[in-house]
């Protein structure tokens, strides 16, 4: 396993959360 993508994944997951949560015509 790899540290870094595994934090990569997850500050892509974050930062795609808060996309949607601001832009709900993508949801």
């Amino acid at each position: 396993m790899k540290i870094g993508s595994a934090q990569f994944e997850y500050l892509s997951s974050q930062c795609y959360s808060i996309s949607l949560s601001f832009s709900p015509d993508y949801a």
